[in-house]
C-alpha cells in the first residue's frame, strides 16, 4: 500500500458567494458563475463557490444583474475552524465532568 502515486490534483482556493435572488427559477442561470453549493428556497438565495483569483469579476457580473438582489461574500474561509473545534472539545469535556 505504500505505492501511492503522487497525485496531479491542483488545489484551487475557493470563495464562497451567497446570492439572493428575486425568483428561484434563476438559480438555474447561477450555474455559468460556479459550483452551487446550497439552495434556501424559503429565503431565496444560493450559496455557489467561485475560483479565488476572479471574485471580485464574478461579484460585479452578478451585482448587474436584474434577478439578483443581493450579494455577499461567505466567511467561511476567514473562520479558523481548528480554534472553533478546540474550543467546543473543552466545553463538552467540561459538561460531561458535571
Amino acid at each position: 500500500m505504500q505505492n501511492i502515486r503522487p497525485s496531479k490534483f491542483n488545489y484551487q482556493p475557493r470563495q464562497g458567494l451567497i446570492v439572493y435572488l428575486t425568483k428561484l427559477k434563476y438559480i438555474k442561470y447561477l450555474k455559468s458563475y460556479g459550483l452551487i453549493h446550497y439552495v434556501s428556497r424559503k429565503m431565496k438565495y444560493a450559496v455557489i463557490y467561485v475560483d479565488a483569483e476572479s471574485v471580485n469579476h464574478i461579484l460585479a457580473k452578478l451585482r448587474k444583474l436584474k434577478y439578483v438582489r443581493k450579494v455577499q461574500l461567505s466567511y467561511l474561509t476567514q473562520i479558523n475552524i481548528t480554534e472553533l473545534e478546540s474550543n467546543h472539545q473543552e466545553d463538552h469535556d467540561e459538561s460531561s465532568s458535571r
